[in-house]
């Protein structure tokens, strides 16, 4: 939304805006949702006018697509910025964004055409823990990910097991939060009876 209100301030100058799409078109749902990307596809055309145009592009890809054909520019060698945490226009090569285009550039082979604006990263297990995160995830991206891994290198029962144990332990600590929340809720509303 934020970046559609900037094309409407603009939008005597442009036309027709192609937002960047992150989601498929086989993700693509009307349901609840971590994440407003998945309606990306219908919710643009609607916060269209006259006269500016919104649509998304590149909802015929999957992620590891996007990597692959952008890797064929050679201008993206010196300039690719798909960091979140830096604000310099570099990469920092240790948030969840830079290790997935490495690791995808490096299932694709091509990472070493971006050793200019990718480090090595500080943790020497940065794969493993990526893919543990990238089989928890219901993302997309995620699964797209771990599928290529999976056929590249294959994905070793440990990582898998790995996986389980931090989806499990991420449950049980969430429903403990609630549960902790819904007692304190219940001994206020006892306390003020």
């Amino acid at each position: 939304m934020r970046n559609a209100a900037v094309a409407h301030l603009l939008s005597k100058g442009i036309g027709r805006y192609l937002y960047a799409s992150s989601i498929p078109y086989p993700w693509v749902a009307v349901a609840p949702s971590f994440d407003i990307s998945f309606v990306d596809s219908i919710l643009l055309p609607l916060i269209s006018t006259s006269a500016l145009s919104i649509r998304s592009s590149g909802s015929d890809m999957t992620r590891t697509d996007k990597v692959a054909l952008i890797s064929q520019v050679p201008e993206t060698y010196q300039t690719l910025d798909v960091c979140i945490r830096s604000t310099d226009g570099t990469n920092c090569s240790e948030c969840s964004k830079c290790h997935r285009t490495m690791l995808t550039m490096e299932l694709l082979g091509v990472l070493d055409r971006y050793s200019t604006v990718f480090s090595k990263p500080e943790n020497a297990d940065w794969r493993e823990e990526f893919l543990i995160e990238a089989l928890i995830e219901n993302r997309p991206s995620a699964q797209v990910i771990a599928a290529l891994y999976d056929e590249r290198i294959g994905i070793r029962p440990g990582l898998r097991a790995a996986a389980r144990v931090r989806r499990t332990s991420r449950s049980v600590r969430r429903f403990a939060a609630r549960a902790t929340r819904y007692a304190k809720r219940r001994v206020g509303a006892v306390r003020g009876r």
